[in-house]
């Protein structure tokens, strides 16, 4: 027996395994629970393209995007597709959703060998729970990259420690190896291979033969490798600047924004963990006076400085970049795959017992302007906020509490403090004894608490927020699938932007829809995948190309000439037809007109413009052709819209679109908001009698108003002119 323990690794011991299987199976339930809660996808577009990527390698082995090739982004697809190959969207989902929870939780084992590297086998086990606790396991069930990325990658860092322990060429493949698993499942992770190479770099100018032939340098040697350096240093810039357009463009024209955008990042992180682990990983870079030098801590000081400046960097170039593009944003996202080296470090200071006191000060005020000049608005405004689940906890506090930023602030500023007098005071705390178990057990139970809280509170937000995108969603959600027992099926409509998420939502859970097309122009079909406006072959509503497909949705102000297949509408204004591979060919179309009825503009010097397109007039006999306009949804400050109606015969434009043609009738007309209804007039309609010939109806509305111009506590934005509705009856 003796023989038989000495040989089984310290790993696979009882006593290790025990408590490390029973922390995974705990959390891995109450994620489950989680995920079982959260009823469909809501982060749109990234959820519904990797499912297209995925269903396409699961039916063809080959990934895709709306049955148009697409270049391999990700191992996670090739993860999650075998799901698909169930026989119910519902069933895939649920399994890719717990698949996901079981992925993402398994990061505690590599999170163990990172912290045994360097503690103890209950430190270590402690570490690692503090890993799988974080903020950051809320994107477990979420159908994005981050649930397989977050234990690759801290696999890769157990293997990069590792090897920088105890370096050869074998140990360097496999963690250059691990690292390129990594990136090969979520790019971002390019960030681990960085940190590899500074490892490396750091182990191989520290080693023996380095430091003697350093011994023998001149001044001009020292001249001539700090010139290479910096030379090395300028095409490592020329190379990334070349290859990334996000790296060229921030550090060319936005570097201000560099270190914004980094600390907001690295402050999100914070508070979500609770300053301390952020504080006491970064104090644990230095070891406490009189501690001996060993190769562990040695090792893992290096890999957890250049894993903190090579992620770090990533998220200060990222954030600057997407400032530049789409907004501003709290990127802490970028940085959770930091969580296993700073819950180690912190288990690392606490078991030690401290650091020098200079860097503690250091490291507690930095800590300190992280929390300080975070935009907390941002994360109770945009409660979830995908990109910086560590808000959630700040959130919590404003909507249980009901505190108001300031007070949020002032707190996190008195915690980060109170971090600092923490690992101050570790120094006088003894190494055994009920003072030194009280005290140790306080610090462990408060960081537990507290992850647990802020990860709750951000599962809580993306629960809420999905149940709140189906509210209004008949149940079951697959009933396009039922309805045409799977048949291929083009979903086509016009001015999707009013309602994106309802139509990803539509997609996502009808396998069905291979291909989505917009009529309109000015309003392309949503992404993520291929989407086209088919051009007007004639004035019968014929249009090319033909999608091909056994069925059409029409949606949104789009109507075929084409037999209805009875169906529940899903959203307003929705019909489904049986094309059996024919062209489209529509009996009319509007474009224009928001989900909810409104004309918009794209700016206040671009007035607001509709259309109504009707290709089966000619059969039609006698009838009447309706617009109504009403500002009924508005009754605030007026501004008074001139709207001119014109009726004429439809022809088809020089861009292969309805165009019009010889003018037969116009009117103008003044709409008021309807502030006072028995005065100013906010609602009316025009009746126009049936040319007898295909015909197209321009509604054009000047000028326009932006509700929050007028009430700040508004949430509307868009430029709005009057609502409009069309309606075409025989009589």
């Amino acid at each position: 027996m003796t023989a038989i323990r000495r040989r089984t690794p310290g790993w696979a011991r009882s006593d290790v395994l025990l408590p490390l299987l029973a922390a995974y199976f705990a959390f891995s339930a109450y994620y489950v629970w989680q995920a079982w809660r959260r009823e469909t996808p809501a982060i749109f577009t990234d959820e519904l393209e990797l499912t297209q990527i995925s269903r396409a390698i699961a039916h063809t082995g080959h990934p895709a995007r709306r049955g148009i090739p697409y270049h391999a982004t990700s191992i996670y697809p090739y993860f999650t597709a075998p799901a698909w190959w169930l026989h119910g969207t519902k069933e895939a989902f649920d399994t890719i959703k717990y698949m996901g929870v079981l992925a993402m939780t398994a990061a505690i084992f590599p999170a163990y060998g990172i912290a045994r590297t360097v503690l103890t086998q209950r430190w270590a086990v402690a570490a690692a729970v503090g890993a799988v606790s974080a903020p950051a396991l809320s994107y477990s069930p979420i159908l994005v990259e981050e649930p397989l990325a977050y234990p690759a990658s801290a696999v890769a860092l157990w293997l990069i420690l590792r090897a920088t322990l105890r370096p050869s060429w074998r140990s360097i493949a496999i963690a250059f190896a691990a690292s390129l698993v990594a990136t090969g499942v979520r790019s971002q992770l390019v960030s681990i291979v960085a940190a590899l190479a500074l490892s490396l770099a750091i182990v191989g100018w520290q080693s023996e033969r380095m430091r003697a032939w350093r011994a023998s340098w001149s001044r001009w040697d020292w001249v001539g490798a700090i010139t290479l350096l910096v030379g090395g240093a300028v095409v490592i810039n020329a190379i990334a600047s070349s290859r990334s357009p996000e790296w060229e463009i921030t550090t060319r024209l936005y570097k201000d924004r560099l270190w914004t955008y980094g600390t907001w990042a690295a402050g999100g992180l914070a508070v979500g963990l609770g300053v301390l682990p952020v504080v006491g990983g970064l104090a644990s870079l230095v070891r406490p006076r009189g501690e001996k030098r060993d190769p562990e801590r040695t090792a893992f000081t290096i890999v957890a400085a250049a894993g903190l400046a090579s992620f770090g960097w990533y998220a200060a170039v990222k954030g600057a970049y997407v400032s530049t593009a789409l907004g501003s944003y709290i990127v802490e996202r970028n940085l959770i795959y930091l969580d296993p080296l700073l819950f180690t470090g912190t288990a690392l200071l606490i078991a030690r017992r401290g650091t020098r006191w200079w860097w503690a000060v250091a490291s507690g005020a930095f800590g300190v302007y992280l929390v300080a000049h975070l935009p907390y608005r941002s994360g109770l405004d945009n409660y979830p906020y995908y990109e910086s689940h560590g808000l959630a906890v700040a959130a919590f506090a404003n909507r249980i509490f009901h505190w108001p930023t300031d007070t949020i602030r002032d707190v996190a500023i008195a915690i980060a403090v109170v971090a600092i007098g923490a690992v101050l005071a570790l120094r006088r705390v003894p190494a055994r004894g009920r003072v030194a178990a009280a005290t140790v057990g306080a610090l462990c139970g408060a960081m537990l608490v507290w992850n647990v809280t802020a990860e709750t509170y951000a599962a809580n937000g993306e629960y809420r927020f999905s149940r709140f995108l189906v509210s209004q969603f008949p149940r079951p959600f697959d009933q396009i699938d039922r309805a045409t027992g799977g048949g291929s099926t083009v979903m086509v409509g016009q001015q999707f932007g009013s309602n994106w998420n309802g139509y990803n939502l539509i997609e996502f859970w009808n396998r069905s829809i291979t291909k989505v097309w917009s009529v309109d122009p000015a309003s392309h079909a949503p992404g993520p995948g291929p989407t086209l406006t088919p051009d007007l072959a004639s004035r019968d509503g014929t249009m090319t190309p033909s999608p091909g497909t056994t069925y059409a949705l029409a949606i949104n102000g789009v109507a075929l000439q084409a037999p209805v297949v009875p169906t529940r509408p899903i959203v307003p204004g929705q019909t489904l037809y049986r094309l059996d591979g024919s062209p489209l060919r529509l009996a009319f179309s509007q474009t224009g007109v928001d989900s909810d009825g409104w004309m918009t503009a794209p700016s206040s010097d671009v007035p607001a413009s509709s259309s109504y397109n009707r290709f089966d007039a000619a059969t039609a006999g006698n009838a009447i052709a309706v617009v109504k306009v009403n500002r009924v949804g508005y009754a605030g400050h007026d501004v008074p819209a001139h709207v001119t109606i014109r009726l004429g015969t439809l022809v088809v434009g020089q861009d292969k679109q309805p165009a019009l043609g010889r003018i037969l009738q116009e009117r103008h007309l003044t709409v008021h908001s309807c502030i006072d209804p028995n005065r100013l007039l906010c609602a009316t309609g025009i009746s126009m009698r049936n040319p007898g010939v295909p015909f197209r109806i321009e509604v054009t509305v000047t000028p326009t108003f932006v509700p929050h111009d007028f009430d700040p506590t508004s949430p509307e934005r868009r430029h709005l002119a009057v609502q409009v509705s069309y309606s075409f009856t025989r009589l």
